[in-house]
């Protein structure tokens, strides 16, 4: 067997962004394929554990920052953006 490359036509990616690679450090730390990212960008993939449990710590935190509370609404849009998938690809640039 062999692994073939194929010419990438299309990338299709939602119009605005979900959150910073570079400024939402508590998010970019979940992805678990960090390695493959560099500083042009790369594809990260998060999977519904890690980001619930993320969620489940910042809602225990008795002492909610605004940006906490912006980091739980951004985890919020990833489970959302999972649609039904345990995981979900961003493609950053």
């Amino acid at each position: 067997m062999s692994v073939r490359a194929y010419k990438l036509i299309e990338v299709k990616h939602a119009p605005l962004p979900t959150f910073n690679c570079w400024h939402d450090q508590d998010i970019f730390d979940l992805a678990e394929n960090i390695e493959q990212y560099n500083e042009n960008g790369g594809i990260l993939t998060f999977h519904d554990t890690e980001v619930l449990d993320k969620m489940d710590e910042l809602k225990r935190d008795i002492n909610k920052t605004p940006e906490k509370q912006e980091t739980l609404k951004k985890l919020q849009q990833i489970l959302q953006d999972m649609d039904g998938e345990n995981y979900v690809d961003y493609y950053c640039f």
